[in-house]
């Protein structure tokens, strides 16, 4: 595959974060060899959080990073910016994490959407209610950088077993 340092695959290992990725998982989540088009869609109202994720993702993985401060922005955006990949927030003004995940599994179109849960709440059963909609990962703030690639990794892993 063809492609810089930050966005580079070989045999299935990301070499900027040395995960193992399959490579099937790579040419689909990633695109065809020579043309690695990954983005994912950060959203999160905190600012510095964003910029932390946005630092991580781009780091480790090298992709496109859309921004959103709110579900209703983020359910906006998502027709225009289709991302490979969802890290979302719970607790935010406007729409929370939880209602645009709600949204987003009763839509044919977003329904298979990876998505990984990123927040400070720790509450068992509100993390079973979240389980039930089908999300791809849950980090608990604080995070380190290890845990995000982990979970992005294993979160496209879980689509690409669901679509195999």
């Amino acid at each position: 595959m063809i492609g810089n340092e930050e966005r580079y695959f070989e045999a299935g290992i990301c070499i900027r974060s040395g995960s193992y990725i399959d490579p099937g998982i790579v040419l689909y989540w990633f695109g065809t060899p020579g043309n690695v088009d990954m983005r994912s869609k950060i959203v999160d109202d905190v600012a510095s959080n964003r910029i932390l994720l946005e630092r991580i993702v781009r780091n480790k993985f090298g992709c496109d990073i859309i921004h959103a401060t709110n579900g209703k922005e983020a359910l906006a955006l998502l027709p225009s910016q289709i991302p490979n990949i969802l890290l979302l927030d719970l607790q935010m003004p406007e729409m929370s994490g939880f209602e645009l995940l709600q949204i987003l599994r009763r839509s044919e179109e977003w329904k298979t959407l990876p998505v990984v849960i990123i927040s400070a709440i720790g509450d068992r059963s509100r993390t079973e209610e979240i389980a039930s909609l089908g999300v791809s990962g849950y980090l608990l703030k604080p995070f380190s950088a290890i845990d995000v690639s982990e979970r992005i990794v294993d979160a496209l892993k879980k689509a690409h077993k669901a679509i195999s």
